[in-house]
Formats: C-alpha cells, structure tokens, sequence
C-alpha cells in the first residue's frame, strides 16, 4: 500500500512539474522594450558606420577619378614624346648620311667643309637635346607605371568599402524588420494588458457595493479600434481604418460642431439627465435635433493609412463626466475587434 502511494505521488509530481508556467506578460513587455532599446542603438550605430563609410567611399571615388584624369594626361604626353622624339630620330639619321656623304667625297670644296664643321657642331647639340628627351620620357613611364599601380590599389578600396556598405545595409534591413515586428508585438501586448485592466476594473466595478453607477449601458462606438487609453473619465479610441461612427444608445442629437484643434465633436441627449460626447478625427452626418437609434450612425472617421486616429467618447450625468470604461457593455468594450487582433 506504501509502495502504491509513494508511486501515485511520484506520478502526480512529475505531472505537475510538466504543466508549463504562464508567462508573465508584464516581464515579457519589460524584455520587448529592453530588446526595442538594443537594436535601436544597433540601427543607430549601423547608420554612423555607413555615414562615415560612405564619406570614405565618396574620397575614394574622388581619389580614382584623380589619379584616372593623371594617368590619361601622362600617357598623351608620353604618346606625344614619342611622337617627337621619332621625328628627331629621323631628322639626325638624315642630318648623319648627309654628314658621311660629304666626308667621304673625294673632292671637297671649301663650303662643303664649313657645312661639315657647322653639321658635326649641329648633330652634336641635337644629339644632347635628344638624349635628354629620352631621359625624359622614361621618368614619365617610371611615372606613369607608379600611378597605374596606385589606381589598382584605389580600385580595390572601392570594391571593398563597397561591399562593406552593401553587408551594413542587410545588417541595417534586419534589424529594422526585427524592430517592426518586436515594436509590433510589444503594442499587442501592450493592448492585451490594457484590455485585462479594463475587465478586472470592469469586473471588480460590477462587484462592488459602494460603487456608484448609474443604469445605462453604452455600446462602443467605433467596430474597429488599434488600441484604447481610458482614465477616470472618457475613453480615448485608436482607429487605422475608416469605418462609422455609431451611437451608444438610443437618443437625440443636441449639438454638432468643432473644437478647436481636438477635432468635430457630436453630443447626444439620451434622456434621464445622461448625454454622450463624440470628439475627434471624424465628420458628422447627422443634425442637431435627429433622433437616433442605438448603433446609427452619426458620422465616418478621416482617412487614416499614414497614422493613427483617434475619436474620444464620454458619458455625462448631469454635465459630470462619467467613469465611462465602467459603463460601456462589456461584450461591447472589451470583446470587440481589437482583442480578436491581439
């Protein structure tokens, strides 16, 4: 029997080591923020990097196109040095046949002896002159090769910056696609909290004996929301699509109009001294004086793709704003499309 029971506590132990804990969704949060916080300095620090990378790359670039527009120059002047110097080559051969042509003549007349002296003195100073040109030019080659050597080496620091560049800009891609979808699932969680708040708020209201409500239930407004930020008073509702904005209950529209730069603003008379306000990025269709029922439309939210909006609502007894997260049906307020998104 001993053995029997220690088994059955062995077993139940084992089982109840292998429920997995619930995470805690708050430390969770607390780790999506520190990772949003790291990367963030890494897309930072990947950005400078491909600044001053792309500085250097720039100086690179400035640097080849020199030493390029250097190369060219060297080699026209080369071409053109040879050029010259095949023309004075040419020009000595025949100044030197001449030259031989008149020495070995068997009768020489006396001005072809001043010619021969004055030609000797004359091949002499052209064959300095060309000496020097050739000593020339192969400083230009010396020069020139030295330079192709340098665009070789330029060249390669192109290659490679650029390359560097181009594995910085996927290193800066995934992290900012890491980003987007850490920050996404940091905001659904962030709702997930706001919305187990509102129910245990809403929850602990219900139960509470000194609470002080009063009766009417109101619909939410809007069938689509991104998130909700709600205080003592009136619930602030996030949209990104356009949809109606519908009336919480059954009643009449006393005023239509704007506030400054908080948006169009709808109030509704519901009768016992309790009214509803509409305010913000929407455009009223009704009338002041229509008489609505529950979930008719009042007016469509602006045009959101790029950003966010936002339409706040708030009841009032007796012109005193109302806790309005307690009043808001619950099905309504806390079960509606934004928690079938988180």
């Amino acid at each position: 029997m001993k053995k029997l029971l220690f088994t059955l506590f062995l077993l139940s132990s084992v089982a109840f080591a292998a429920v997995p804990k619930r995470p805690n969704l708050r430390q969770v949060l607390q780790n999506q923020k520190k990772e949003l916080k790291v990367i963030t300095k890494e897309i930072y620090s990947l950005e400078s990097s491909l600044g001053k990378g792309n500085k250097k790359y720039l100086r690179t670039l400035k640097e080849k196109e020199t030493v390029e527009d250097s190369i060219f120059t060297l080699q026209r002047k080369l071409k053109d040095n040879e050029v010259q110097a095949n023309q004075r080559v040419e020009k000595l051969e025949k100044s030197i046949k001449n030259l031989l042509v008149i020495k070995f003549r068997k009768n020489q007349k006396p001005g072809e002896l001043l010619y021969l002296r004055l030609l000797k003195k004359s091949l002499k100073k052209e064959a300095i002159v060309l000496e020097k040109f050739l000593k020339d030019n192969s400083k230009v080659r010396t020069k020139l090769t030295a330079l192709q050597s340098k665009l070789t080496s330029v060249r390669e620091v192109e290659a490679d910056l650029l390359n560097l560049m181009k594995d910085m800009e996927e290193t800066k891609r995934e992290k900012s696609l890491r980003y987007v979808e850490v920050k996404r699932l940091k905001d659904k969680l962030q709702g997930k909290l706001k919305l187990n708040k509102a129910k245990k708020l809403v929850r602990s209201a219900v139960k509470s004996k000194k609470t002080k409500m009063i009766s009417e239930r109101f619909t939410a407004p809007l069938a689509k929301i991104s998130d909700m930020e709600y205080q003592k008073k009136g619930v602030t509702y996030k949209f990104d699509v356009r949809q109606n904005v519908k009336s919480s209950r059954a009643g009449k529209v006393i005023h239509t109009g704007s506030l400054s730069t908080y948006g169009n603003v709808v109030m509704v008379d519901h009768g016992n001294e309790v009214k509803s306000i509409f305010l913000g990025q929407f455009l009223p269709t009704v009338k002041k004086g229509q008489k609505l029922k529950a979930g008719a439309s009042i007016g469509k939210t602006f045009d959101v793709a790029k950003n966010e909006g936002k339409l706040y609502f708030e009841v009032r007894k007796k012109n005193k704003a109302q806790n309005t997260i307690l009043l808001l049906d619950r099905n309504q307020a806390l079960n509606n499309n934004q928690s079938q998104r988180l």
